[in-house]
């Protein structure tokens, strides 16, 4: 919301929708800081009661070939060099 009135306002250069966003704004900062703080704040002391356990056993595996033929590198045969 905070970030549709400014852009609204940056768009008609309204003072009004000006106003609505620094209002916004000041309201939607600290109550951010609040969430942040608690879910870290959970997490770090037990990340089960934030992520769900058949969630937390899914992984996603990242593959960075850094040079052609290294280790990891999974290219069919007959792939060139990209």
């Amino acid at each position: 919301m905070t970030f549709t009135a400014g852009a609204l306002a940056d768009i008609t250069l309204s003072s009004r929708m000006f106003r609505l966003k620094n209002v916004l704004s000041m309201c939607s900062a600290p109550l951010e800081c609040l969430i942040s703080a608690l879910y870290w704040g959970i997490r770090a002391v037990d990340p089960r009661l934030v992520v769900p356990a058949e969630l937390a056993s899914l992984s996603v595996k990242v593959v960075v070939v850094l040079e052609p033929g290294a280790p990891g590198d999974q290219r069919l045969p007959g792939q060139g060099a990209r």
